[in-house]
């Protein structure tokens, strides 16, 4: 939707774990093939493109796709499904965006048709660096939060902010009664109904043990990093609510 290219486009900056795991592999990627899945508004553009010109970028989404084309015309932007990746060629990237927690707004075989073809498309020693809901957070217990009233005192603002804040709450509340029976909570992974864009929706959390699992039984034999707002998780966990991993072939 226009509202939804408008919210995705003013997101401009790789996030702090993102910044920490993308330092840790730059000697390993510069100059190399890179693969940005779920480009979005063009948020990760400018610092994958700096990284390497040898750089593509994807998204499900012909408006997002369009806009980046738009306001990144020295760049390659494809349309194209994460799922089925077939006009690209096996072992052609050594490097493998999917930011925003992309992975997570599939189901379950969506989710391990990704790390398939991300795997294919992988060279030898290649790096998938992506984003992923943490069981251990507190967000994994799916309690409904309220959009939380700010006053003020001007008494036109807070007129129209009380009508803002009841109408969110009510589209919030109406699309948790509609949603909330889709989910899922498995000793392998969770789908619960987040509280993104109002609660209308569905997201897979996974706990790091059982992600590095998930990823082994798809290929990525080399080292696995995480990385949380602390910096890398080595033997301790981690609550926090996203987790960045490194998961090489």
């Amino acid at each position: 939707s226009r509202e939804a290219v408008a919210f995705y486009s003013q997101l401009k900056e790789l996030y702090p774990i993102e910044k920490i795991a993308l330092a840790s592999i730059d000697d390993q990627v510069r100059g190399q093939a890179i693969l940005d899945l779920g480009v979005g508004g063009g948020r990760t553009v400018a610092a994958l493109h700096g990284i390497s010109s040898d750089y593509i970028g994807l998204d499900y989404s012909k408006d997002m796709v369009r806009y980046c084309q738009q306001n990144f015309p020295e760049v390659e932007f494809v349309h194209g499904d994460a799922r089925d990746l077939s006009q690209f060629r096996d072992n052609s990237f050594t490097l493998i965006v999917f930011s925003n927690e992309g992975l997570c707004m599939v189901n379950h075989k969506g989710r391990l048709a990704i790390l398939s073809e991300v795997q294919r498309l992988l060279g030898p020693g290649g790096i998938f660096m992506f984003s992923s809901y943490n069981t251990a957070s507190i967000a994994h217990d799916g309690e409904f939060e309220w959009i939380r009233f700010q006053s003020c005192a001007n008494p036109i603002r807070l007129a129209v902010r009380a009508g803002r804040c009841l109408a969110q709450n009510l589209y919030s509340l109406i699309n948790r009664m509609r949603f909330k029976k889709f989910e899922l909570r498995l000793p392998e992974y969770s789908i619960v109904n987040d509280v993104y864009h109002y609660y209308s929706t569905l997201l897979y959390y996974m706990s790091i043990d059982n992600q590095k699992r998930q990823l082994r039984d798809h290929g990525f034999s080399g080292a696995i990093d995480v990385v949380d707002t602390a910096g890398f998780v080595s033997m301790r966990d981690s609550s926090d609510k996203t987790l960045c991993y490194l998961a090489r072939k």
